[in-house]
């Protein structure tokens, strides 16, 4: 059978053994939907006058660009674009790095946005804006702090005939420090960056395009451009004031646009976890346009604040750091990204990895707000665009056709004209093809098979086959963006939507697919490690569960800040005292699972020390994993309950059964996962532990709180959860702890504490140390 046959029986139903967990997950899943009523519009969103023509993720490549201008799209004079009276370009950000036309991008968009014509306008990429992290990096190569560096630093020194001592002394590793500082050049610096960044070929496109850009001077006196100079140039342009730096301050994470402002634009797309986000704050802006406002605004003033940080000689420190670029992690090789980054998001994918449109609160509140189409880069979808379709008729157009696996995909095009999407591009065998998607009336193109292929109506291609079935890594291979594509006739997609085999491209049914097809193959391989799959109902009258509390721990290591080692340490002593009492108070841990998120590779995330110490103090272990979790890598546990796909899935299932069974959770540096959680926890009022002094969300919460003038600890719950929290961390409720305590039913303030704040919130204020 053929990779796009459809095969009923791949979506059978699963074992009596997996009955009662898809249920729990089917509800998970459910819950966590928002509804919301849909109006109608009465008036036309469109406009038939504007060109919108989409410049998505070139990479440093002129492809895209120079199609545009072979298909007489867009005009240049003298070298440079000039768009006509009734076009506006929309670029999707990633205009750097792969290829050895990067200025010369940013010059046509820059020449485009001085052309005086209203609404040329750019989102930043992921590789854009990644260069800011190189000025907070620089601070440390200088002074050679990176460990990595470091031995790319000796490793150049022995190429060179240095002979190094292999280890001792401090004076030797003195002398070795200072040996290889003659090898610590800005080339080097950048050298080293950019491959750990991925861009390893960033610096010699960049001496290539300066020999291309020679005055004429230089040219006539035979100048060439070593690496050296190369490097020192790049830098130059990163730094604020530089020509890079300010190119990016021409930019901005989101664009609301169109003559009824019906389409979105972002670089990575928004997504259940970065919807309404704000970096650094701790509510969710459900209005489109003020959400646009507050983020662009607040991201403009961050570029200011890194420019004057630089410029002074400090080490920069800004959360746009944090949503810049992923960390690699070694031990998955996986990029794990801020969740709730709009440059580096969430990639939406079903169990072969094909693609599909976001949550359905997300689309359903552009839907009411007039939004109609969200149109990203990020995601390379082959040769040609993607078009999704959700059921409540709002769209997401996936334009990045970067990837390498790609044969044409730098000769795609995207326009908007009116209600019309015109794409045009190759598929794999060298087909030309174009095909037209009409939001008011779009039709089958941008739904899919059961399969989970997408289908695209295209422009005759061929006699008799009109459509194409679209999807990633054919026969279940697994190379990068590999994709699959099977031109097919009309009979046989009529065929697909008579049997009802067509779906919405949109999130429940695709995910619950991923996630039963994941939970399948992940049983066997837990019950062959000894590890039980419960479901909740289980759960609670698990024998070893039965009659004791859970504490429950939530933490990613992967957002520690520069001190990982340090805040590393914090945290294990903190773990290893709390749970060495909780040991003695009949209680049980719960987790999260046991994901490898290590980010730098210098500390175990908070999770893996939590259920090291629980296990040396003979503590039952549970973990709450999404089905994303691979059960290779859950091994410290005894049991799990899987909720959910995403990462954040399992969070209010697993603050339910805390509350269920009057546990305690503890909260640890983390990112989007943490601030979910920490909101989850007020609202359903359990109790928790909030360890500051150690990065990521949980000091961030830490901060707000303190700023509101919470002291020590705040508690909201029984004086029964009060008194066993005090049993099981006696260290925090010292007699110079200061003990508010806010809820129904409790006690009287101490004459001594100050008047009684209205905070909506159950919070535990532990400080490391203390």
């Amino acid at each position: 059978m053929k990779p796009w046959e459809i095969n009923p029986n791949n979506f059978a139903t699963v074992s009596s053994n997996m009955k009662t967990l898809r249920k729990t997950l089917v509800f998970s899943l459910v819950v966590s939907m928002t509804s919301v009523a849909l109006d109608t519009p009465t008036n036309d969103l469109y406009d038939e006058k504007t060109e919108f023509i989409i410049v998505a993720d070139p990479e440093g490549r002129p492809g895209n660009i120079e199609e545009l201008q072979k298909q007489k799209i867009i005009d240049f004079k003298d070298g440079k674009i000039s768009p006509r009276a009734n076009q506006v370009i929309k670029g999707l950000g990633d205009f750097v790095d792969r290829g050895a036309s990067s200025l010369w991008l940013q010059e046509i968009m820059e020449e485009a946005m001085r052309s005086g014509r209203s609404g040329n306008s750019y989102v930043w990429g992921n590789r854009d804006l990644n260069k800011l992290l190189l000025l907070r990096d620089l601070y440390s190569l200088r002074r050679m702090e990176i460990p990595g560096y470091v031995e790319y630093l000796k490793k150049k020194a022995q190429d060179a005939g240095v002979v190094l001592p292999k280890s001792g002394t401090p004076s030797l590793k003195e002398y070795t420090l200072k040996k290889i500082s003659e090898f610590n050049t800005e080339a080097n610096q950048l050298d080293w960056w950019m491959n750990w960044a991925g861009s390893r070929q960033a610096i010699e496109n960049h001496r290539i395009e300066l020999e291309k850009h020679k005055t004429e001077l230089e040219a006539k006196s035979g100048k060439t451009f070593t690496k050296d100079e190369a490097a020192a140039d790049y830098l130059r342009r990163v730094h604020p004031g530089g020509e890079f730096y300010e190119f990016l301050r021409k930019g901005n994470f989101l664009d609301r646009f169109g003559s009824n402002r019906q389409f979105i634009s972002s670089h990575a797309g928004i997504s259940e976890y970065n919807f309404g986000q704000i970096p650094g704050e701790y509510t969710q802006i459900s209005n489109y346009d003020e959400w646009i406002e507050k983020l662009n605004k607040w991201a403009h003033s961050e570029l200011d604040k890194i420019a004057t940080q630089v410029k002074k000689g400090e080490k920069p420190k800004s959360y746009l750091f944090d949503v810049a670029d992923a960390i690699w992690d070694p031990t998955i090789s996986t990029a794990m990204a801020f969740d709730y980054s709009l440059t580096y998001g969430v990639r939406y994918r079903d169990g072969k990895d094909n693609l599909f449109a976001p949550h359905l609160h997300v689309s359903a509140a552009m839907a009411k707000q007039g939004i109609k189409m969200q149109i990203e880069g990020h995601t390379p979808v082959g040769n040609i665009p993607l078009f999704l379709q959700s059921s409540d008729k709002t769209f997401v157009l996936m334009a990045d056709t970067s990837a390498p696996t790609a044969k044409f995909g730098d000769k795609s095009t995207v326009r908007i004209i009116g209600s019309r999407v015109l794409v045009t591009g190759y598929i794999d065998d060298g087909t030309p093809v174009k095909f037209t998607v009409n939001l008011k009336q779009p039709g089958i193109s941008g739904m899919k098979t059961m399969d989970g292929l997408t289908v695209v109506k295209l422009l005759h291609p061929r006699k008799g086959k009109e459509y194409l079935v679209y999807g990633y890594n054919p026969n279940g291979k697994k190379n990068g963006y590999e994709i699959f594509e099977q031109l097919v006739s009309k009979d046989y997609i009529e065929n697909l939507r008579a049997n009802g085999l067509l779906q919405y491209s949109e999130s429940p049914k695709d995910r619950m697919a991923y996630a039963t097809d994941i939970l399948e193959k992940a049983i066997p391989v837990l019950e062959k490690k000894k590890i039980k799959v419960l479901s909740p109902d289980e759960l609670s009258e698990h024998q070893y569960m039965k009659g004791r509390f859970p504490i429950g721990i939530f933490g990613s290591s992967k957002f520690l800040p520069d001190e990982a080692v340090e805040n590393g340490q914090r945290i294990e002593a903190s773990l290893k005292a709390l749970l060495e009492r909780g040991a003695h108070q009949n209680a049980y841990l719960t987790s999260g699972g046991n994901d490898p998120a290590v980010g730098d590779g210098q500390v175990k995330p908070p999770e893996t020390m939590a259920h090291e110490l629980a296990k040396a103090n003979g503590m039952y272990r549970h973990g709450f994993p999404a089905s994303i979790a691979s059960p290779q890598e859950i091994n410290l546990v005894h049991s799990v309950t899987y909720s959910g796909v995403g990462w954040n899935d399992p969070v209010t299932p697993h603050l339910e059964h805390i509350k269920k069974n009057n546990g305690i959770a503890i909260f640890i540096s983390g990112g989007g996962v943490i601030d979910k959680a920490i909101k989850e926890a007020i609202r359903l009022q359990v109790p928790f532990l909030l360890m500051d002094k150690v990065g990521g969300n949980s000091t961030k919460w830490a901060t707000e709180f303190k700023s509101k003038g919470m002291m020590d600890v705040v508690f909201h719950g029984s004086e029964e959860i009060l008194e066993k929290a005090r049993k099981l961390v006696p260290h925090i409720f010292t007699e110079s702890t200061n003990v508010r305590v806010i809820g129904k039913g409790s006690r009287k303030m101490e004459k001594n504490q100050p008047a009684q704040q209205k905070v909506n919130n159950c919070l535990m204020f532990y400080k490391i140390g203390a």
